[in-house]
């Protein structure tokens, strides 16, 4: 078979008569893309503990040491938070003075944070402080 037609190797006979087959063109019609194989499957992430530390620290002594950094490490985070606050408020401030160059509505927005922000600084310091 040809891509263009079908040839026909013996004419077909009716009644001892030969049959003439016309030659149909093939039809052209796209075939979608085959799917991609499925090469991922769904697997279930398990969290595995790390190994004990090479020292011989107990897991108690290691729960205790990872809890008192952990509590380090967020009282750094509450720090940082405090101080971007007083920068705010003091950006804020500046906007707030800032005159007709802004808006209305962003001065007064900026005249409260100007006004709340430190005091939200002083509130976090403060719970920090306690625990």
């Amino acid at each position: 078979m040809s891509a263009s037609h079908l040839t026909v190797l013996s004419p077909p006979e009716v009644a001892g008569v030969p049959v003439v087959v016309p030659t149909v063109p093939a039809l052209s019609v796209p075939l979608p893309p085959a799917p991609e194989p499925i090469l991922e499957t769904a697997a279930l992430a398990v969290a595995m503990p790390a190994p004990p530390a090479p020292t011989g620290e107990t897991l108690t002594a290691r729960v205790k040491r990872l809890q008192a950094e952990a509590k380090a490490l967020a009282c750094e985070q509450i720090g940082a938070l405090e101080q971007k606050l007083i920068e705010v408020a003091q950006l804020a401030e500046e906007i707030a003075d800032g005159g007709d160059a802004y808006p209305v509505g962003a001065r007064e927005i900026a005249r409260r944070l100007a006004e709340e922000a430190p005091q939200k600084a002083q509130t976090l310091h403060a719970i920090a402080q306690r625990s």
